[in-house]
């Protein structure tokens, strides 16, 4: 007997690294969600089977997600959450960063 895929939900996925490592472990990406343009693209390109949500996730519902992934509410395996990476994100503005980054103090 053949074994079901694990199911995923990715958001604030960006190119898609992480969705990429769970394919690789044997999950299968259902939807996704990121709002930049750039990022956005490559995560199309590289995983053409997953639903994507182009822009801000306050614009997403939970119903819509789960809608897009065919999946009814406690169906979903995993929700993955990559959030926004300062230090990587190097084209955006200085202020931008200032306002994103997460500071833990000893």
């Amino acid at each position: 007997m053949a074994r079901k895929k694990f199911t995923a939900v990715d958001l604030f996925c960006g190119a898609g690294g992480l969705s990429e490592g769970f394919v690789e472990a044997g999950f299968e990406i259902l939807a996704a969600n990121d709002f930049d343009s750039r990022a956005a693209e490559t995560f199309k390109l590289n995983h053409e089977g997953t639903r994507f949500y182009d822009g801000p996730i306050q614009n997403i519902g939970t119903d819509d997600m789960l809608n897009a992934a065919g999946l009814e509410s406690g169906e979903l395996d995993v929700l993955i959450g990559g959030p926004p990476l300062p230090g990587i994100q190097c084209l955006q503005s200085p202020a931008w960063h200032a306002r994103r980054t997460v500071r833990i103090v000893p």
